[in-house]
């Protein structure tokens, strides 16, 4: 075979495989095989242990919050609820009998309405991102508005904190809207942890709302000189 021919060959051979080596391209992800869009070959890429990631800033929150969202509160809240979970667990496995009767926490709606009635909430922590149900009565932004109305009027802090899935996770079923505590023993400094930063949170709402009606009495003030220039 002279040289022209093999040229012609080689020629035929690449046409061929040049199908096969486009689809198996397109089936193969550069995330797959570990290797980076535009790096040098035999370059990996290797993923950094990012920081935790608190929820998200809650777009609209419940006309019944007065205070803000602050990571230091969700952290304070995660911290004492993930030993309160964890010294309940640990009693109900040596005595199922006494920890019944000595829960740390209990959430669900019932639950939380009939402790805090009884007297016994030494606070309460509803999630932010409670889907608003308007004016409609018997909802569950209503129910847990009249929970919220009876523990200011029984003066039981009450926090909104996390999110109804991460409340979920710490309590135990998949989403929680509010939970409340009912012993701290060995855990106050957790506790007033928590409260202190609750406290923060609502200094910093009444702040924010103080700032917000001084620009509007501004506007309206600018606004009324401007009908009478």
């Amino acid at each position: 075979m002279d040289s022209q021919e093999k040229v012609v060959q080689n020629s035929r051979n690449n046409a061929a495989r040049l199908p096969k080596l486009k689809e198996q391209k397109a089936k193969t992800s550069y995330f797959e095989v570990g290797i980076k869009k535009n790096t040098p070959p035999m370059c990996t890429v290797t993923s950094q242990i990012e920081p935790q990631k608190w929820p998200k800033k809650v777009e609209k929150m419940p006309k019944y919050a007065s205070q803000v969202i602050t990571t230091p509160l969700n952290q304070a809240v995660q911290a004492l609820f993930s030993e309160l979970r964890r010294l309940q667990e640990r009693l109900y496995k040596t005595d199922p009998i006494k920890a019944k009767s000595k829960k740390r926490f209990t959430f669900g709606l019932r639950e939380v309405v009939k402790n805090v009635e009884l007297g016994k909430c030494k606070a309460v922590v509803v999630a932010p991102n409670i889907e608003s149900t308007g004016d409609m009565e018997g909802g569950l932004d209503d129910q847990i508005w009249q929970i919220v109305k009876k523990c200011r009027e029984l003066n039981t802090p009450v926090l909104f904190a996390l999110t109804r899935s991460r409340l979920g996770k710490l309590c135990g079923p998949r989403y929680v809207s509010c939970v409340a505590v009912l012993n701290t023993d060995g855990l106050e400094d957790q506790l007033k942890d928590m409260l202190r930063e609750g406290q923060v949170a609502r200094k910093k709402y009444e702040d924010e709302k103080a700032v917000e009606e001084k620009e509007s009495e501004e506007d309206r003030i600018d606004s009324n000189s401007f009908e009478y220039s």
